[in-house]
Order: C-alpha cells, then structure tokens, then sequence
C-alpha cells in the first residue's frame, strides 16, 4: 500500500533569516513523496520544496502561520 504521513506544523518555530522560514522534515517514507501544506484556516500554502534524500524533505515559506504538511 501507498505509505503517507502528516504532521503539524508552527512556522514561527523554524528558523528565519527576516523574510523567509524553513525546516527540514524527516517523513520516513522511503520515497520523494508529493508535498502539500494547508494552514490552519484550510488555505493551501505553496512552499519551496528541496528533497534531500529519500527521507527528508526541507520546506521554505516566506510567511508565517502553524498548520500541516502532508507526504503522499
């Protein structure tokens, strides 16, 4: 069966240089899974996305908000 993952997310824990946020996530999937993130209201986010390798994913926002990230 197709592995997923979810896991919430707070923006304002991640580390910033002023106008951009990232943090890298370890999925576990074994894959380069599609990314999608919603904030807390619902809203689709579309943040930069880096596969580093088969488990990790890192993701650059330039706003802040706490919500989820999904790995399909």
């Amino acid at each position: 069966s197709d592995k997923h993952k979810s896991m919430n997310i707070n923006v304002n824990d991640w580390s910033s240089n002023g106008t951009e946020w990232e943090a890298t996530f370890n999925h576990g999937l074994y894959k380069h899974p599609a990314v999608s993130v919603t904030d807390s209201f619902g809203q689709t986010q579309y943040p930069d996305i880096e596969y580093i390798d088969n488990n990790n994913v890192k993701l650059t926002v330039r706003g802040q908000f706490s919500g989820k990230v999904y790995f399909n």
